[in-house]
């Protein structure tokens, strides 16, 4: 049954479209052909276009819209805004899925990610109950929640040259959670 679904496109990504940076080779190529094979619509972007057409072609047919190629260079703001009205365009609606899977370190361009856990905000504080709260607090090994400008300061460092080495990391900030 799953391969009757996978070849009709009514996969796990049935009727999505994804957009995949990097589709041409490795890691974006194989994330092209499993989203193809699981149902999505698939929006293959790469600087290299004969890369980027190698991977179209080895992509298998859905029903809800043909997968499109866009030779794009994404480190070029202007080229990713057109892309993404292109895309919208040819589809009649936004991707649903992005993944950026595009090697552009050779740019120097570091990608981090932070990943707060209870931070003192007004979402906090509209989202949990006091009992709640409290309950949340009790868990954290520092017993206190984070407070705003502890995340900022990290993510100032982590725009600094102090952090030139880092990158591809998802950074926690949860007071030891």
């Amino acid at each position: 049954m799953a391969a009757a679904a996978a070849k009709t496109g009514g996969g796990r990504l049935g009727g999505a479209i994804a957009l995949v940076t990097g589709g041409g080779n490795g890691i974006g190529r194989a994330v092209c052909q499993t989203f193809a094979r699981e149902g999505a619509a698939v929006a293959v972007v790469d600087v290299n276009q004969p890369a980027a057409q190698e991977t179209l072609e080895s992509l298998p047919a859905v029903p809800h819209g043909p997968h499109q190629l866009y030779t794009t260079d994404v480190s070029s703001s202007a080229a990713v805004n057109k892309l993404v009205t292109d895309i919208c365009s040819d589809y009649a609606t936004p991707p649903n899925i992005v993944v950026t899977s595009a090697g552009i370190l050779r740019y120097n361009i570091r990608c981090n990610t932070v990943v707060p856990g209870s931070i003192s905000t007004e979402m906090v504080r509209k989202n949990r109950t006091p009992e709640e709260l409290q309950q949340r607090i009790q868990a954290i090994p520092l017993q206190r929640v984070g407070e705003p400008e502890e995340v900022a300061n990290l993510v100032l460092f982590l725009a600094t040259s102090e952090s030139s080495y880092m990158t591809g990391q998802a950074v926690e900030i949860t007071g030891g959670m």
